[in-house]
């Protein structure tokens, strides 16, 4: 596809006024509304430089080697120009929006560049014209591949205003500089889902990015309180599975308030943050999803891609874990099927306890390790090393051994390796690291802390995973308990886990009694609204509706009660786990 040249002349560096990567993530601000008074987005501006602008007879536009702002859709709205190479306006003004557009967009050209996608391997090579006020003044923007145009419409809040859309739409430019014939197969969905992650990407680079929402695609132009806009999409549809049967064209409702597109960005994001996780710089993962991208023609199948994807990774990151981490996400998908061993932690056994059944200080404990294997191939050479990352605690005999392990099967560690407990303090925390090595599986080796704290803890920390279902449009809902044994009483540290899968949790009341019969409501129905799941602890991550400190005093000992209601139709889903928690102390044998 032949590219414009970018128009010769000088070229001067300027400066604007910008969101980067947009204000509700910058100020960690659910509630900022297109509507929020102007002085409420303040703290979220910044300066940054608009590199290479053309500069003729005094005057600068917003015209670059990679970046050209124009008008060439309704509604007709000149760009934006600077005798001073300042373009200082804020959002309401389609200056702001010109600024905003060069920047992101030149930007991330550079970036790309930088990864080594320049000269004959170039992607987009030459300047995209972008309309920062077009698509009829719709609130929408699209990619034009027959011209290889941007525009970006207006309607709630500016699509300019969110850099999730601005690099989205990049992301089609993308993947049509690569492949002319990007279409047919299931390249509606992954052209979507690319953008999608494209985007993300960057945002999780800048402040702000990997606390305030990371899952959420398009923070400020979607999601929000009360969704006034649209409600966007997300980037861990985790539940979503493909179908080699299926054909997945771009923006199809699927599974429980999901969308086609999110079955291809969600593999992809979960790498990224698991990597990036481990200290893998985020250009690297960038990288091979785009190196994965080469050599196709029309009619890709997401299962091709991921195979495409898969083997750029290995070329390129030979002895990393970025193939391993892209075969999990896309195998947890079912995006690949590759027959694999799978281990995990089935069991710890803990031995030479003393008369109070708990690990204390000074003592030295044995452990035995179990180990399931959840894949479909046979787990060989299993080995594992426990060692401790605590000081004051060692490990003996911490090198354990097992027998092949069948798909489905359960082995058990031939020995038991000896925990020494120095002097350390009553309740200090003990952290141990489990690292398991076997054949036939696709990763290298697994990583399982071991950790516990030292004593019997004073008061109440009990948990259960009951995985219950919640009955759809019943007032009788379902209730279950966890019995508590301490004589002792509820204080200002009683904290309250919960972890619920739901379709629509609007539809939920959550209440928890206490043993005496007095009862808090945690969640009323119609909060939270169209989410799909709750998950955190009250009151730190999660606000309960009533205060926990209601409960102040109360006796701990004897069974607790939590009830849940889901009391309107059609959504569904369940109680998968939940906890009490108010340890004041810890009490140890000397």
């Amino acid at each position: 596809r032949p590219l414009a040249a970018a128009a010769p002349g000088e070229r001067r560096n300027g400066k604007g006024l910008v969101f980067d990567p947009d204000p509700r993530t910058t100020l960690g601000d659910a509630d900022l509304m297109d509507d929020s008074p102007a002085g409420a987005f303040d703290a979220a501006y910044f300066t940054r430089n608009l590199l290479d602008l053309s500069f003729d007879g005094g005057k600068y536009t917003l015209e670059g080697p990679w970046v050209k702002i124009s008008d060439f859709e309704s509604p007709t709205t000149a760009p934006s120009t600077s005798t001073t190479g300042s373009w200082t306006a804020k959002r309401g003004d389609n200056a702001f929006d010109d600024a905003m557009v060069y920047f992101h967009l030149d930007q991330s050209q550079r970036y790309i560049q930088s990864m080594g996608f320049a000269g004959a391997k170039a992607i987009q090579g030459a300047p995209i014209e972008a309309d920062t006020d077009g698509v009829d003044g719709d609130d929408n923007s699209h990619f034009i591949p027959d011209s290889n145009k941007l525009a970006y419409g207006h309607g709630c809040v500016d699509d300019d205003e969110d850099s999730d859309v601005i690099l989205h739409e990049y992301g089609h430019a993308i993947t049509y500089s690569i492949n002319a014939h990007f279409d047919g197969g299931d390249s509606g969905a992954m052209g979507e889902g690319f953008g999608d992650y494209w985007a993300a990407s960057y945002s999780i680079s800048q402040p702000g990015g990997l606390t305030y929402r990371p899952y959420e695609i398009y923070s400020f132009d979607g999601h929000g309180t009360g969704n006034a806009c649209w409600p966007g999409r997300v980037l861990d549809a985790t539940d979503l599975v493909y179908d080699p049967g299926e054909t997945y064209e771009a923006h199809v409702p699927i599974g429980a308030d999901h969308q086609t597109d999110e079955l291809w960005s969600t593999p992809l994001f979960e790498t990224l943050m698991a990597l990036v996780q481990q200290g893998v710089p985020r250009s690297e993962v960038d990288q091979i999803i785009l190196e994965g991208q080469f050599g196709f023609s029309s009619g890709m199948t997401m299962r091709e891609l991921a195979a495409s994807t898969i083997a750029a990774a290995k070329r390129l990151q030979p002895t990393g874990p970025h193939a391993d981490a892209f075969i999990q996400k896309f195998s947890a998908q079912h995006i690949i099927e590759t027959p694999q061993a799978i281990l995990a932690v089935n069991k710890l056994d803990y031995g030479n306890l003393g008369a109070d059944g708990v690990a204390d200080p000074n003592e030295t404990i044995t452990l035995k390790v179990s180990l399931a294997n959840t894949g479909t191939l046979t787990a060989g050479s299993i080995k594992a090393v426990l060692a401790s990352g605590t000081a004051g605690v060692t490990v003996t005999g911490g090198n354990l051994s097992f027998q092949d392990a069948d798909a489905g099967a359960v082995v058990v560690s031939s020995t038991a390796a000896s925990v020494k407990i120095g002097a350390l303090d009553c309740g200090a925390p003990v952290s141990l690291t489990l690292t398991v090595t076997y054949t036939g599986g696709l990763s290298a080796n697994v990583v399982i802390p071991v950790q516990f704290n030292l004593g019997t803890p004073r008061g109440m920390n009990v948990n259960a995973s009951p995985n219950l279902a919640i009955p759809d449009d019943s007032d009788a809902g379902v209730t279950t308990k966890l019995t508590v044994t301490s004589a002792e009483h509820v204080t200002a540290n009683f904290t309250v886990d919960l972890d619920i899968q739901h379709t629509y949790v609007g539809d939920l009341e959550v209440t928890l009694t206490a043993p005496s019969g007095k009862a808090i409501v945690l969640k009323k129905k119609d909060d939270g609204g169209a989410s799909d799941g709750i998950s955190g602890t009250y009151p730190t991550t999660l606000t309960p509706a009533e205060p926990l400190g209601n409960l102040l005093g109360e006796s701990m000992t004897g069974d607790w009660q939590l009830k849940i209601v889901d009391s309107a139709a059609s959504d569904n889903g369940k109680l998968v786990s939940w906890g009490l928690n108010d340890v004041s102390g810890y009490q140890c044998q000397r």
